[in-house]
């Protein structure tokens, strides 16, 4: 026969008092490693965000850079348009190509001048 206890009018078996609280303390433990597993993956996503976040204050620093890079590269771009017309000017007023012996702008025609650079 087991033993038995009286709680409260009814009666509850020593063993099934022993089981549940076995269980209990399990699940008590499961939740308890349960939380510390939690804690140490909050702690490395807040060391990852820290990486992350840095990294994306670089890359937003390289951005400005490259925007910067390509005003730059536009401002230099109208430039060297602007050298290119004045250079077609110059060589319609110049001597004539020494390809087709025609005064032209550069370009303009067929003829592709053979320039020998400064050191004629």
């Amino acid at each position: 026969m087991s033993a038995t206890v009286i709680l409260n009018g009814d009666r509850v078996y020593t063993e099934e008092l022993v089981r549940e609280n076995a269980r209990l303390i399990i699940q008590h433990e499961a939740d308890h490693q349960r939380i510390l597993a939690l804690n140490d993956l909050v702690k490395q996503l807040e060391q990852e965000n820290g990486t992350l976040s840095s990294r994306a204050e670089l890359a937003e620093g390289d951005l400005q850079m490259v925007k910067d890079g390509l005003g730059r590269e536009k401002v230099l771009a109208e430039k060297l348009g602007q050298a290119i017309q004045d250079l077609h000017v110059i060589m319609a007023g110049g001597d004539a190509c020494a390809v087709c012996k025609n005064k032209c702008l550069m370009g303009a025609t067929a003829c592709e001048p053979r320039w020998k650079g400064l050191d004629d």
